[in-house]
């Protein structure tokens, strides 16, 4: 490939045809940007309980909003500014319309826009039941609360949370019972799965709890066991109960052997006492 350089101002005047200054031919090639780390340096960091902040891992289609101990351990204390809940893109819930009217009974306010009057839900003047209704409904449906059960919140001491914004993992350090707690908490990137590790001398005292509703509710054992619990049902002979393996099915009341597509038809947790679990990795 041919050059000219001007003699007097340094340029090269052609290279292949192009007009190119000599100093950026000479530069020399600067080392790759370390994207990790730009990312991983705004990861956010919590001390302390905060109504107004709560941390949250999922995958665009399924989310899960923590406490300071990694789970909803503490509901109450985030339900007036930031409630902890459990959404997905399927979980849709409508509650009866106390109006008994429907969308075309809106009375709209209008308006002139370019010389013609155009109609927008923008007043509840007079129809106040029906604005509130349309206006709510339909909303995404809390799937459940995951929470180890922890008296109250100071009970958790020395605590700090960090959400590692590359790899999408919450990992939540805090002292209880005299002991220091290491918690995980991760979302599939796939599958509406939820996976939590809690790894410690007491991890084996912090049992997991699932509650899914007013009457149902699934507690997983740290040693994969699960049992169930709920109004009007019958327990299983132990031999008759099919295994767990670390994984109850969410809006199910009942146990899953994560065989076939259960995690893919509901949300799902699967909890370890350290270790790692088949196919998953945090």
């Amino acid at each position: 490939m041919s050059s000219t350089i001007n003699a007097r101002t340094g340029k090269v005047l052609s290279v292949a045809g192009l007009d190119v200054p000599a100093a950026l031919c000479a530069q020399t090639a600067r080392p790759a940007i370390d994207r990790r780390a730009v990312v991983e340096r705004h990861n956010p960091v919590l001390g302390a309980f905060d109504g107004r902040s709560p941390l949250s891992v999922g995958n665009g289609e399924f989310a899960f909003t923590a406490d300071l101990t990694g789970l909803q351990t503490f509901p109450a204390l985030y339900d007036q500014q930031m409630p902890l809940c459990t959404l997905s893109q399927w979980g849709w819930h409508t509650v009866p319309n106390p109006s008994g009217k429907g969308p075309s009974d809106l009375r709209l306010a209008m308006f002139d826009t370019y010389g013609r009057k155009v109609g927008y839900a923008s007043s509840s003047e007079g129809q106040v039941p029906l604005f509130n209704w349309l206006r709510e409904n339909p909303h995404r449906l809390h799937l459940g609360k995951i929470g180890f059960p922890i008296e109250k919140p100071g009970d958790v001491t020395a605590a700090r949370q960090t959400l590692d914004l590359w790899t999408g993992t919450l990992r939540s350090e805090f002292q209880w019972n005299g002991q220091r707690v290491v918690v995980e908490t991760a979302c599939h990137p796939k599958l509406d799965l939820l996976a939590v590790r809690v790894r410690g001398r007491v991890a084996g005292e912090l049992r997991v709890s699932v509650r899914l509703g007013r009457h149902e509710r699934c507690r997983l054992e740290p040693s994969g066991k699960a049992s169930e619990q709920g109004s009007g049902q019958r327990r299983q002979p132990a031999g008759d109960r099919p295994r767990a393996r670390r994984r109850c099915v969410l809006g199910r009341n009942c146990l899953a052997d994560g065989r076939g597509n259960e995690a893919r038809r509901a949300a799902s947790v699967c909890v370890a006492a350290g270790g790692r679990w088949p196919g998953f990795r945090v």
